[in-house]
C-alpha cells in the first residue's frame, strides 16, 4: 500500500508472457468490476524490423530497386521481441550491453572504374549501433554502383561485455561466442539469432557498349568480315538483360556522308 491512490504488487512467476488484466481489492473478497489492461514482457529472445515504416517479421519479402551511382537503403528500425513477440522497448528493466551490426553478403560489382568513396558495392554509413530502450534505428545506409542481383542484409546482435567482439566493417561475420546472451527466467541463456533482410538490385540499360567493335577496313560489296555486336548497360557497368528493342546501325566514311543507314538488329 503506498496511498489511497496507488499500491505495489507482485506478479506471480509467468510462463508464458501474455496481456494481462488485474482486479482490485481491499478485503480480499469483494473484487473491483473494473478490469484495467497491462503487459507482461519476457526477455529480449528475437528481434523484428521496420522497412521504411512497414512493419516486417522473420524474414522480409525482397524489395527490388535499379542500381545507380548511390542507392540509399530504406530506412531500418530494429525491435527486440520477446517469446511470445511482444515489443520490449523501454519495459526491459535490466541494462543490457547489446550492439547490432548490419553487414552485407551480395554479388560483386560490375563498374570498371573505381567508386569515389572506396570500393564499389559495399555498404557505406554507420553499420554498427547500441541498443537504446529496446530498439535500434538504421537510417544511413548507402551502396554506391552496386552489381545486380540477390543481397542480404545480416543484423547481428553482438555482446558487447565480451573481449573483441566489435565487428563495424559491414563484412565480417562475428563467431557465434559474440552474439548476444540472454538469460532465461530458468537460468539458462540463448542467443538473438541473426536476422536477414533479402533486396534485388536490377540494371535500368543507359547506354551501349561495344562488345565487338566493326573492322577498320571492308569492301563494297561483302558483308563486313566482323559483325559488330553491342550491349546495353547500366550507370554502373551492369548488363542490362531485361532490356529489348532495335538498335539502329548508321556507317559513315571519313567524307562525312553516309553510305549505309537504317540496318537494324533485334535486342
Amino acid at each position: 500500500w503506498v496511498s489511497s491512490i496507488s499500491m505495489l504488487c507482485t506478479h506471480p512467476k509467468t510462463d508464458v508472457p501474455a496481456v494481462t488484466t488485474v482486479e482490485v481489492t481491499l478485503d480480499g473478497q469483494i473484487f473491483s468490476k473494473s478490469q484495467k489492461q497491462y503487459l507482461i514482457v519476457g526477455p529480449p529472445t528475437q528481434i523484428s524490423f521496420t522497412l521504411g515504416g512497414s512493419p516486417t517479421k522473420g524474414k522480409s519479402d525482397a524489395y527490388t530497386f535499379h542500381s545507380d551511382r548511390l542507392n540509399k537503403l530504406d530506412d531500418i528500425q530494429i525491435l527486440f521481441l520477446d517469446s511470445a513477440g511482444n515489443e520490449i522497448r523501454g519495459r526491459d528493466d535490466q541494462v543490457r550491453q547489446f550492439n547490432v551490426t548490419v553487414r552485407l553478403d551480395g554479388p560483386a560489382p560490375s563498374r570498371k572504374q573505381p567508386c569515389p568513396s572506396g570500393p564499389c558495392g559495399e555498404l557505406n554509413g554507420v553499420v554498427s549501433q547500441m541498443v537504446t530502450n529496446g530498439e535500434v534505428q538504421f537510417d544511413q545506409l548507402e551502396l554506391e554502383y552496386p552489381g545486380t542481383g540477390i543481397y542480404k542484409l545480416l543484423l547481428d546482435v553482438i555482446d558487447d561485455r565480451k573481449y573483441n567482439c566489435y565487428y563495424p566493417d559491414g563484412k565480417t561475420s562475428p563467431p557465434p561466442s559474440c552474439l548476444g546472451q540472454v538469460t532465461q527466467q530458468d537460468g539458462t541463456s540463448i542467443s538473438i539469432p541473426t536476422l536477414e533482410i533479402q533486396f534485388e538490385v536490377t540494371a535500368l540499360a543507359t547506354r551501349l557498349i561495344w562488345l565487338t567493335p566493326p573492322p577498320q577496313f571492308s569492301t563494297n560489296k561483302d558483308k563486313l568480315a566482323i559483325q559488330p555486336e553491342l550491349q546495353f548497360v547500366d550507370v554502373s557497368d551492369n548488363v542490362a538483360t531485361a532490356h529489348t528493342g532495335k538498335v539502329t546501325v548508321q556507317i559513315t566514311p571519313n567524307d562525312g556522308k553516309v553510305r549505309l543507314s537504317g540496318a537494324q538488329g533485334d535486342r
